[in-house]
């Protein structure tokens, strides 16, 4: 009996320290203004809260972008950006 108690009672301490180290959301205060200057140098806008910002360009001279949103979690994913101007994670379909 005494054994289920410390159980549960280390159980529920383990987890509250996850949502008190920023688990839980921010409120609509805290993510309400975000500055301009924090969106990265040579980011192409292509949603509201989503950009591709470029990285550097891979051995065969295609620039390499990777998303980037203020407020949002994004794909680690490499996109390239094809002649018709479009984004895609495929780098045999662009010609650089």
């Amino acid at each position: 009996m005494l054994r289920g108690v410390l159980l549960l009672a280390s159980s529920s301490l383990f987890l509250s320290g996850c949502l008190i180290n920023n688990y839980l959301p921010a409120s609509e205060a805290e993510s309400a203004h975000v500055s301009e200057s924090s969106i990265p140098k040579g980011a192409i806008q292509v949603d509201d809260d989503l950009y591709y910002v470029p990285i550097s360009y891979d051995k065969n001279g295609c620039m390499m972008y990777r998303p980037y949103s203020k407020n949002n979690n994004t794909y680690d994913v490499i996109l390239y950006r094809d002649g018709s101007g479009n984004f895609t994670a495929n780098s045999q379909g662009v010609n650089c």
